[in-house]
């Protein structure tokens, strides 16, 4: 028998020394925002390990991009909008109002695609952002009696962790990208195929996978643009050097490079659709998750303990409301949500007042028959019954 190894056995040495360093931490370790590995290959699709190699001391990592599917828009990465360290258990969600947004946007760029937005979040409706929303209006009550400092902690604390994207709040970009490579490093890892990435965003100072790679794609001299989409003999390989771990994770020596050879035809054909490795969670699942407490049409709030549970404050936050707006506070507006109840805030943290504007542009109302306007009709059903309760159980108030 040979002293050297076929090309099969070394491939499936190559994998299986991928899947060793992703479950040490070194790559994925199961996002419930994208499908895991056995989903994966049913697909006959892999994910890529994208490391810093032995002790975290820097590796190289060289890459042909992939065409997405005929029927994906052609974007070179697929932006997505990710909701990190969500409730107790550090969950990771898609954020519905954000991933609809960009599912639209694409649509309407690329409308010879079949790109339509997933059912799980056709309302667009996200627990968190409206945490957020009330995060915001609060602060901007709150910041001008505040010290620098203070409002410097409160902002990340209350908002910034909250928010599902890069950038400004008026021009949100994603904070991650996935895309479809194949490994150019040696002979053997090009053998693996297509492969599932998941890339950095990056910023000004870490530009990250994919602002490195953007970089690349211009020629700032010239304006000249290159196709890092092209699977034929003018294509390109790109690559960096990526190193640390963590927090220290530094991207550097981007660089794009003309490839020798077209494309394998197995390779992009084997490209699934991005949908098919994308999960999207429901609103009740994410506000679950979030919260860490039942819905709040599930609660019976008379029977709710003493202390600052999500259930007590669901009934004092709703007991207010029907008692109307102090006599020194301003009449307060709700957003037009329909039946859908507001998510509470996370634990540990003061129910904050409901004054403010939908920032997806939507327009208020004045609360009616004396309700405060910024409590869902959810929410004040619920409390209309616990008042019924106590009507029929102590005789009427007052």
């Amino acid at each position: 028998m040979s002293a050297r190894r076929s090309r099969e056995d070394r491939r499936k040495a190559i994998q299986a020394e991928a899947d060793s360093n992703r479950r040490e931490g070194g790559g994925f370790g199961g996002p419930t925002y994208l499908v895991d590995d056995d989903a994966l290959e049913k697909l006959g699709v892999r994910r890529y390990t994208l490391d810093s190699g032995e002790e975290n001391k820097g590796r190289s990592h060289r890459w042909s991009f992939l065409q997405p599917n005929p029927k994906d828009p052609c974007v070179t990465a697929l932006g997505m909008f990710i909701h990190w360290e969500v409730g107790a258990n550090n969950d990771r969600f898609l954020c519905p109002r954000f991933m609809k947004k960009e599912f639209e946007r694409l649509q309407s760029a690329w409308p010879d695609t079949t790109f339509p937005v997933p059912k799980e979040i056709q309302h667009g409706k996200c627990p968190i952002c409206e945490e957020r929303d009330r995060a915001v209006a609060e602060y901007k009550g709150k910041r001008e009696g505040m010290a620098e400092e203070d409002r410097k902690k409160w902002h990340s604390s209350h908002i910034y962790k909250l928010q599902p994207f890069n950038g400004s709040f008026t021009d949100p970009q994603p904070n991650r990208r996935i895309a479809w490579i194949v490994d150019e490093h040696s002979d053997e890892t090009m053998d693996l195929g297509a492969q599932l990435v998941e890339i950095a965003v990056g910023g000004r100072s870490n530009p990250g996978v994919y602002k490195g790679l953007m970089d690349q794609a211009v020629d700032r001299e010239t304006g000249e643009v290159f196709d890092v989409l092209d699977d034929g003999p003018d294509g390109y390989i790109f690559s960096f050097w990526r190193a640390g771990a963590g927090m220290g994770t530094t991207y550097t020596s981007h660089k794009l490079k003309p490839r020798k050879g077209a494309l394998d035809e197995e390779w992009l054909d084997a490209v699934p659709r991005f949908t098919n490795v994308l999960v999207f969670s429901s609103y009740e699942e994410i506000k679950e998750a979030f919260l860490g407490a039942p819905q709040a049409a599930e609660i019976d709030a008379d029977e709710a303990p003493d202390g600052p549970s999500a259930r007590r404050r669901l009934r004092e936050e709703v007991d207010d409301a029907l008692d109307g707006p102090k006599q020194d506070d301003e009449p307060r507006r709700s957003r037009r949500r329909g039946a859908e109840a507001e998510a509470s805030p996370p634990k540990g943290e003061a129910a904050p007042r409901r004054s403010r504007r939908d920032t997806d542009g939507g327009e208020s109302a004045d609360g009616e028959d004396g309700l405060d306007g910024g409590v869902s009709p959810e929410a004040v059903e619920l409390a209309k019954q616990i008042r019924n309760r106590r009507r029929r159980r102590d005789g009427p108030e007052g």
